[in-house]
């Protein structure tokens, strides 16, 4: 199954640039930020625990986005924050992502604190990853709503989602290989 994702995610990035490696565990000196497309980053790099990770993230009024694959991995992690929040460790919150006006995604995602900052955690499943990918190239904005809390919906513009998602996509594909970083 491992092999079929990155089978697909090589396919999809023909022609992407090869690139490195990220941690989303490690102290900001050691994640590599290596690529910058419409106020999205692609980073790369490894965890703490030796862990290879790629991904891209995006930020703004005090809220971020972040879609990580972590080595080895048959998902994709989403992690969302905000300044505002206030969460229990552990606690599960319904998040539902909808590109443009297409049809929701919805996780029960778990909360968790990383430094100062509340977390929230929900991955995209093996069966869904070409499909979700599929839609954050194309679509213009990304609703995040969260379905019976009281927790505003915030949008994200996705300009550079086709070109970034490449750089994220020519990451894995990289770090699958087992090479060092380049540019």
């Amino acid at each position: 199954m491992r092999r079929n994702i990155l089978r697909w995610l090589g396919s999809v990035a023909c022609g992407a640039l090869l690139a490195g490696f990220g941690s989303a565990n490690i102290s900001k000196a050691e994640i590599v930020t290596y690529a910058t497309v419409s106020g999205w980053d692609a980073f790369g790099g490894t965890t703490d625990n030796g862990t290879k990770v790629c991904g891209v993230s995006t930020s703004g009024n005090g809220k971020s986005i972040a879609i990580k694959y972590f080595a080895g991995d048959n998902n994709v992690i989403i992690h969302l924050t905000s300044d505002r929040w206030q969460l229990k460790e552990g606690v599960h919150v319904r998040v539902q992502l909808r590109f443009d006006q297409g049809s929701s995604w919805a996780a029960s995602a778990v909360g968790f604190h990383s430094g100062d900052a509340a977390v929230l955690e929900g991955t995209v499943p093996y069966g869904q990853i070409r499909s979700f990918f599929n839609e954050f190239r194309v679509a213009n904005t990304l609703a995040v709503q969260f379905p019976n809390q009281n927790v505003e919906e915030w949008s994200v513009d996705l300009s550079g989602t086709d070109e970034i998602a490449n750089k994220f996509i020519g990451c894995i594909g990289w770090m699958s290989k087992g090479q060092q970083y380049i540019y």
